[in-house]
């Protein structure tokens, strides 16, 4: 009997893990039809490039209005798709080294030097810049609004009682509202609803089974359990290492098909690399030393380990190979084509310029990834929705819109100033947007892509290994903590201060897709400002440097 319900149990993990697995497959794909479709429609102005974006713009939309008239709507999500969505989330990481991994060329020391000292330069100005004009006007609203509210209620306080609405909010218009304008959390009362009823650790069950359970054979039946906990925590990584050895090396070795050798190698560094962190969080020999702890697993950033031993694997291959050319190797990692426009060509029999094959590699896998993350970011607004109907949202695109021209403009400047080369100069235009917007605006203007690639990652690289420090500097609260059902949540709920959208808008500036996909990664209540500012920074963006005049002003910038 203790054999049945224990194999019972372990069927019932085996088949709900494979239906998260399909839905999270259907994720993907669904995300990138809508992309696809919605690259055609904007394929006659050419604007292909924003399909992503509206694709996040239209997942929102579509799920705040769905949330308003169907009651349904909000359980269904956090039941069948908010853990979907926060997985894709979290393995984003794996598209963003791609960039990196396929730069072929070195640059001189000279150019080198200039590129730094712009970057940092240009760095310091924006998110200073950014922030403080931020938190300056989110402060001077907050003053305002408090100094409107308390005239309504004084006002309110002097009305006969008979004249007075039945509910105390109804007396505020909803923009004035102190606790809907502030952005309440959608998601705190769940997870405060919901504390006492969250499914016990993997420890405390595996206690629960070896306590309830006995084994037939009268041993306790927990080196059974502990090898079938092995087995659930390494699927992933066995899974690699079988594909490895069984598909990628045989395809590589047959047809001379890298894909399969590459896909699974890129996908064992990035479970690796996130595996290493969470060994560094959770090391017993440094519990003592918190700070050091910190340090440590906040400099083994999953991105930036994964992007180390994925150019250790190219290159030694690109040495290994008979032609001994990396570039060879790294035309076969990837293309370069977006899925949507390979898919388009594939349709229409049209060819295409860079990719007369079609090839689709691992690493265009990746970045397919990262574009249905942005889409996916649509599920997390609507998680968001009242932080973003607020004043504070809304004076977001004032800041975003300063900002873009600002950064356009000025960073082209400075690098010119500063000494780079037309070309180098006009990556800066885009140093710090989105990749799926970044390449077709430094393209238009004819700036260095690899080195715009190189600015975007590298700014957020960087931006992750200084997150956690800068967000307990700042105290942004950094998730919901509220766990006792006896607390009042009116009261005890985390309103968003003008520094917590300030930062969320700096981050999602100066950080783009890898800023917001960390604060998404840690729950921070400024996640949603900053996947608003990404999003309007980098519609600017493009605006400034495709559209004229703007775009001829740029240009003529870097030549000064």
């Amino acid at each position: 009997m203790s054999y049945s319900i224990l194999w019972r149990s372990r069927c019932n993990e085996a088949i709900h893990h494979f239906v998260s697995v399909l839905l999270i497959s259907l994720i993907y794909l669904t995300s990138e039809l809508n992309i696809w479709g919605l690259s055609l429609a904007l394929a006659s102005a050419q604007l292909q490039y924003f399909a992503s974006i509206l694709g996040m713009a239209l997942v929102f939309s579509a799920m705040t209005v769905a949330g308003r008239y169907l009651r349904s709507c909000d359980g269904l999500y956090r039941r069948w798709i908010k853990d979907k969505v926060d997985f894709i989330n979290a393995q984003l990481g794996v598209g963003f080294s791609v960039p990196i991994i396929m730069l072929d060329h070195m640059l001189s020391m000279r150019d080198v030097g200039y590129i730094v000292a712009t970057s940092v330069v240009t760095n310091v100005v924006s998110w200073t810049g950014v922030f403080f004009l931020a938190l300056a006007g989110l402060s001077l609203l907050s003053a305002f609004q408090s100094h409107v509210s308390g005239f309504v209620r004084h006002h309110a306080a002097k009305t006969p009682i008979s004249c007075r609405q039945e509910e105390k909010g109804a007396a505020l218009p909803a923009a004035f509202h102190p606790y809907e304008s502030q952005g309440k959390y959608v998601t705190s009362e769940d997870s405060v609803a919901t504390a006492d009823h969250r499914p016990s650790s993997s420890k405390d069950h595996h206690h629960q089974i070896t306590e309830i359970e006995p084994s037939p054979t009268g041993s306790s039946g927990q080196h059974d359990k502990s090898a079938w906990y092995l087995l659930k925590s390494n699927g992933y990584l066995s899974a690699c290492l079988v594909g490895l050895i069984a598909i990628g090396i045989p395809l590589e070795m047959t047809r001379s098909d890298s894909r399969a050798l590459d896909g699974f190698t890129l996908w064992l560094c990035w479970i690796v690399a996130v595996r290493l962190q969470r060994m560094v969080k959770q090391a017993f020999f440094l519990i003592a030393n918190v700070r050091c702890r910190h340090t440590l697993a906040t400099m083994i950033n999953p991105v930036l380990v994964t992007t180390t031993f994925m150019l250790g694997y190219t290159r030694l291959r690109g040495v290994l190979s008979q032609s001994g050319s990396v570039t060879n190797l790294l035309e076969s990692f990837s293309s370069g084509t977006p899925l949507y426009s390979l898919w388009t060509a594939l349709i229409r029999s049209a060819p295409l310029p860079d990719n007369a094959t079609y090839w689709f590699g691992a690493g265009d896998f990746a970045l397919s990834l990262l574009e249905c993350g942005i889409v996916a970011w649509g599920f997390k607004l609507y998680e968001c929705r009242r932080q973003l109907f607020s004043i504070s949202g809304l004076a977001i695109f004032f800041f975003c819109s300063v900002a873009a021209a600002g950064n356009v403009f000025l960073s082209v400047f400075l690098a010119s100033a500063l000494g780079l080369d037309r070309l180098e100069a006009l990556a800066f235009a885009a140093r710090s947007t989105t990749l799926a917007l970044a390449k077709p605006a430094v393209k238009t203007l004819g700036g260095n892509l690899a080195l715009n690639a190189t600015l975007v990652v590298s700014n957020g690289i960087i931006g992750q290994l200084l997150y956690p420090i800068l967000l307990e500097k700042l105290s942004i609260p950094a998730s919901d903590q509220s766990t006792d059902k006896e607390q009042d949540p009116e009261r005890d709920a985390m309103t968003d201060t003008p520094r917590t959208v300030a930062a969320g808008t700096a981050i999602g500036i100066n950080g783009a897709a890898m800023g917001v996909s960390y604060l998404y990664e840690v729950k921070s209540r400024a996640a949603p400002y900053a996947a608003l500012s990404m999003t309007i920074f980098g519609v600017m963006t493009v605006a400034f440097t495709t559209l004229e005049p703007f775009k001829g002003v740029v240009q003529a910038l870097s030549t000064r």
